[in-house]
Parts: C-alpha cells; structure tokens; sequence
C-alpha cells in the first residue's frame, strides 16, 4: 500500500508540476502588462488556475494542493487567488466527442465559490485599487449579464456579509449602486443586493 500511495503521490506531483507550467504560460498571455508578477513566489499555481479561463476541477484541485497560497497576494495588484477568481466568469468550452462530427458544450459556474469555501477570510481583503472580491464579482457578473450570477453573488456574500457597507474602490460606490452603474447596469442583481443590505 504504501508503494500505490507514493505511485499516486508521483503522479499527481507530476500532474500540478506540467499545470504549473501551462497554467502560468496562459497567464503570461492573459495579463501581458504584469508578466514580471508571473516570476515572483507570490505568483503560484492556484493564482494562475484563478486567472485564465480553466475548468473548475483544475481550480479546486490547486485549491487543495497549495492552500497556503489561498492568503498570499500578488506583489503587483495586492490580489488574493479568490480576486482573480471573482474577476473571471464560468468556464465555457466546446469540445468534439470523439472521431464523430458530435459537440458537447461543458459551463461551468464561476469559479469565486471554490475559492471562497476554502478560505472564507479572503471575502474581507481588498487588492490594490481597494476592492473586494464582492467588487470585482459584481463587474464580472454585469459583463457576463446572466441570471446565475446574482446566485453567485448572493453565495459570497454569505461568507462576508458586512461587505454591503464597503464601498467600491474604483466607482467609490456602494454595491447595489455600483450593479446598478454603467451602460451594462443589472437592475435584477442591484435590487438583490438592496434588499439584502436596506
């Protein structure tokens, strides 16, 4: 047994050494302008699996392999993993079954509530630009304008739900005013939040 339990420590090593490598690759060419951050200990996998578009099991799985690096922010943007989480919508892919001309589409939610269950104090730290996660969830739901997010936001509000009361640090708004902001506006997600902080 104790040969199979260090085969399988091997091969999931080798596992997150190859995502590793992908995952930083990918985000190299997602955040061009902070490609110095890729390079520094703050920078690790599960930020990496944070930031570019990857399946949520990739996500959980550096979740729970690095949960160190869950409290560790970038040295750039101040950005916990659960920031770049929160700043990136569902997974969506198309993928070919097979050798036939068959396509299933996989969508995935956002990626914020992994993050969030394992490390709940993350919902509290603002980065750089004096944001929440909240913040930043709030702008990428209002991009993505679909019905899900407001659940999304609702969830991780209940790992912090004083966040009501911080503003915003770019619109220097307060969150049901800032869903309500801007030409991609959520009327539905700034009545929840309302209704849920009078």
């Amino acid at each position: 047994i104790d040969n199979v339990d260090a085969a399988k420590r091997q091969l999931l090593d080798s596992l997150l050494e190859r995502m590793q490598l992908l995952l930083v690759t990918a985000a190299a060419r997602k955040l061009p302008s902070n490609e110095s951050m890729l390079n520094t200990h703050s920078w690790s996998l599960l930020h990496s699996a944070c930031a570019v578009p990857c399946p949520l099991a990739l996500v959980h799985l550096a979740c729970c392999n690095d949960t160190k690096s869950l409290r560790i922010p970038d040295v750039h943007m101040g950005r916990l993993p659960l920031h770049y989480a929160a700043a990136r919508p569902g997974y969506r892919a198309t993928i070919s079954v097979g050798v036939s001309r068959e396509v299933r589409t996989m969508v995935e939610s956002y990626p914020a509530i992994v993050v969030a269950l394992q490390c709940k104090e993350a919902t509290r730290v603002v980065d750089a630009n004096h944001q929440l996660p909240l913040h930043i969830l709030i702008d990428t739901v209002k991009q993505e304008n679909n019905n899900h997010g407001a659940s999304v936001v609702s969830k991780l509000l209940s790992f912090y739900a004083d966040s009501l009361e911080r503003r915003d640090g770019k619109t220097l708004l307060y969150p049901f005013l800032q869903a309500a902001h801007g030409s991609n506006a959520s009327v539905n997600l700034s009545f929840m939040l309302l209704r849920k902080n009078p």
